[in-house]
């Protein structure tokens, strides 16, 4: 077999038909027909079920399908290091969802750079759809997304997972409750992060869950943790917010588990699928998904 054969097949996998796969790839659709004809002789399978609205993945085409992912990744990034070299310098547009920051800890960034002084970052912050949307659009050339990240459209290396927890503000009827139950939250306002935020629909998810639709408080399309704290304290509503928030001393606050099944705050580094594996986005993902093994 060849890289063009696996770079077809690939292609077609991803495409869902070999006509659309020949358009991606720049070639005739005999030739990707003949490129796939030729993998399932040698292979003696049959990758795809063929049908009029065009092709599925059998069994063995999925298995083919996950190797052939991880020898075109690997030549990628071997590519990527012939044309690098240690010394020259790249520059990284790394977008970062709301709130990844001061999870990963500016220490952290700082550490980055000062194994990769060729690699610089430029770190701006987005809500958690509009960081996807830019990196999409080619504004940063990786970032740091909230799951669920759809994976037909990105590649995804997770970095952190943490558990989210419910805020309760001194003043609030349940700050000196011992104990807090699911019927005790049934009748509370709640303060969410704006639209933009995937915050939002876990927490509705979760409530959808637990059997009740809570009563959410304005905040204005408003996203910046402090504000909210704000609002929230000002509406008497509850908050939640995830672990790294709630290690810091606000002796104001009594934080407790949400009950039952809790809530995930997951970042994972995304980067466009089909994006060449330079050596400063390998650096990245390699520093960085190994930086917080401890919270995945």
């Amino acid at each position: 077999m060849t890289i063009d054969q696996l770079i077809m097949f690939v292609a077609v996998c991803e495409n869902g038909s070999i006509s659309s796969a020949a358009k991606s790839v720049f070639s005739s659709r005999q030739a990707v027909s003949k490129a796939i004809s030729s993998l399932e002789a040698e292979l003696n399978a049959a990758l795809f079920t063929r049908s009029v609205g065009g092709v599925e993945l059998t069994s063995a085409g999925k298995s083919v399908y996950t190797e052939a992912k991880i020898i075109l990744d690997s030549r990628a990034r071997m590519l990527a290091f012939s044309l690098d070299t240690e010394d020259q310098e790249e520059d990284l547009r790394i977008g970062l969802a709301y709130g990844v920051m001061g999870a990963l800890g500016t220490s952290l960034i700082e550490d980055f750079e000062r194994q990769h002084p060729a690699i610089r970052l430029i770190l701006s912050d987005d809500s958690d759809l509009a960081v996807e949307e830019k990196t999409l659009a080619g504004t940063y050339d990786a970032c740091f997304a909230i799951e669920p990240i759809e994976r037909t459209r990105f590649t995804v290396f997770p970095v952190f997972s943490e558990t989210v927890y419910l805020q309760v503000y001194a003043g609030h009827p349940l700050f000196e409750k011992a104990e807090i139950s699911l019927d005790d939250l049934k009748n509370q306002r709640f303060i969410c992060p704006g639209p933009q935020q995937k915050g939002n629909e876990s927490f509705l998810r979760w409530c959808s869950s637990a059997g009740f639709a809570p009563s959410i408080a304005d905040t204005q399309g408003i996203h910046e943790f402090s504000s909210l704290e704000t609002i929230a304290m000002r509406e008497k509503a509850l908050f939640t917010a995830p672990e790294s928030i709630t290690v810091l001393d606000r002796p104001h606050v009594r934080t407790i588990p949400i009950p039952e099944d809790p809530i995930r705050w997951e970042a994972s580094i995304a980067i466009p699928r089909g994006t060449a594996m330079t050596r400063g986005l390998t650096a990245l993902v390699d520093f960085f998904s190994q930086a917080k093994p401890d919270t995945v």
